[in-house]
């Protein structure tokens, strides 16, 4: 039903679905639940909930509004071969805001329907513009930093991807011919791995794909592992990376890493290869007929634990190339252990850089801790599965952060916070120091903030302002947690 209304003065949505229109009249009372597949007509703008669509069944258009019904602006997208916008006719029943990562504020893929395939049209502007994308057999998936957006070509012959936020499209060819799509989705939040299901409709098997497009980019400035402690009052600037559009996405090559023996680990050609992290040696050592799907280290048992495109989860000794069939029918699995955690914090003796005396005082415990993150003096923990936070530079209790959720893995997203931006000495100034400006007692940057809480001026060094890292241990022995608590 597509009904003109005049003079709409309010209208809402309960949490049953009924969209509720007031006029100065009368009231119109409609009921949007889809029944078997039908259209959604009611959609709320992702970014703010003053703006409203309504999508027309028989006008074929999609209407919004943004002052409470008042006004009704027709949503249009940009066809490229085609001299004016066109009238965009959403199905809001098929968005799928699983498929965009949560801290993408102003990002949104809303779908139209058609006969056998689907037309995505995103937005990257907070809905000020819509322009399609090529038909899809799925869901549009975002990858992590919105560095890749990709999907099924509709006729399910190949995986198409952008790096430029749509704007240019490339293919993949992927699949055998007569195959069907099962299930396509992101393996975590954190990296750039794809997992594809497909069924061959000939052989009745299934095939898993693993596509991992991190090899494509490569960051111009040099990831350093040492932490660099800032007192939080600059922002990051953001990081050049460089795109290799000749590079392709590496297929089934899944990645393990034992970091205290520096190895990595990759499935190639049908072998699994260890490399050393620092340094050019690659070994060669167990050979693998059926294809990885994911894999990963684990340091008690000094083994590797993977699943093959079998479904089939295993365990690999890399003591002895016994392996060991756990269980069949698996498609994911996370491995967890018990931690203890030992978070410590070095003092270097600030008068002889040579002799680097480092004194640390006793831990204080706390039990059940599952995993962790931390970020300069900001420790995130579980306990039992519930999210607990710590400041390490200060003696207090832990704080609970939310409640009546039970987590099961910690992450932190963003690793370019390590990455500081400015340079100079640390001290508590209200702009950004440069490395020429030294600690003389004079106005250099005209605000009077050059020197704001520097202990002393005549006598100041660079040794006295190192940055402190924070060394984390883990070992898998039990669930305790040790944090530091007193500081010299």
């Amino acid at each position: 039903m597509d009904v003109k209304i005049e003079q709409v003065t309010n209208f809402k949505i309960s949490e049953h679905q009924i969209l509720v229109i007031q006029t100065t009249v009368f009231y119109i009372n409609y009921i949007f639940t889809p029944i078997n597949g039908s259209v959604s007509m009611i959609g709320v703008g992702k970014f703010t909930h003053n703006t409203t669509y309504f999508s027309s069944l028989l006008k074929k258009k999609t209407r919004k509004t943004t002052d409470d019904g008042r006004f009704w602006d027709t949503v249009k997208d940009k066809h490229l071969n085609v001299e004016k916008d066109q009238p965009l006719h959403v199905n809001f029943s098929l968005h799928g805001s699983q498929t965009i990562p949560d801290h993408f504020e102003w990002v949104d893929i809303q779908y139209e329907k058609y006969e056998d395939n689907l037309q995505p049209i995103p937005t990257i502007d907070g809905g000020h513009s819509w322009n399609p994308m090529p038909k899809s057999e799925s869901h549009v998936i975002i990858l992590n930093y919105e560095t890749v957006i990709l999907s099924i070509v509709h006729d399910l012959s190949a995986v198409n991807y952008s790096l430029d936020h749509g704007h240019t499209w490339l293919s993949y060819e992927l699949f055998p011919q007569k195959s069907t799509l099962l299930h396509i989705g992101k393996i975590s939040e954190a990296d750039h791995k794809i997992l594809i299901i497909t069924r061959d409709s000939d052989a009745e098997e299934l095939r898993f794909d693993l596509l991992d497009f991190s090899n494509i980019f490569s960051s111009l400035v040099p990831r350093q592992r040492i932490r660099i402690k800032l007192d939080g009052g600059h922002f990051y600037k953001q990081q050049p990376v460089e795109i290799v559009l000749t590079r392709k996405a590496d297929l089934n090559h899944p990645i393990a890493y034992n970091y205290s023996q520096k190895h990595r680990y990759n499935y190639l050609v049908k072998h699994i290869t260890r490399f050393q992290l620092d340094n050019e040696l690659i070994e060669v050592f167990y050979f693998r007929n059926d294809t990885i799907v994911s894999m990963v280290y684990d340091p008690i048992s000094h083994g590797l634990i993977f699943i093959n495109d079998r479904k089939q989860l295993k365990i690999l000794s890399l003591s002895t190339n016994y392996e060991y069939g756990v269980s069949d029918g698996i498609t994911v699995f996370l491995l967890t252990t018990a931690h203890v955690l030992t978070v410590q914090k070095f003092f270097t003796h600030p008068e002889d850089l040579q002799v680097s005396f480092i004194y640390y005082k006793p831990l204080s415990e706390i039990s059940d801790v599952s995993d962790f993150v931390d970020y300069d003096d900001h420790l995130y923990f579980l306990v039992k599965g519930q999210l607990m936070y710590r400041d390490l530079k200060f003696n207090h209790l832990h704080v609970f952060l939310i409640k009546n959720f039970t987590f099961l893995r910690l992450e932190l997203d963003r690793e370019s916070f390590a990455i500081p931006q400015c340079a100079g000495f640390r001290c508590n100034n209200s702009n950004c120091l440069l490395d020429n400006v030294r600690f003389n007692g004079a106005n250099d940057r005209g605000h009077y903030s050059d020197e704001v809480n520097c202990k002393s001026i005549a006598v100041l060094k660079q040794i006295n302002v190192l940055t402190t890292p924070i060394f984390v241990e883990i070992n898998a022995l039990s669930r305790t947690l040790f944090v530091n608590t007193n500081f010299i």
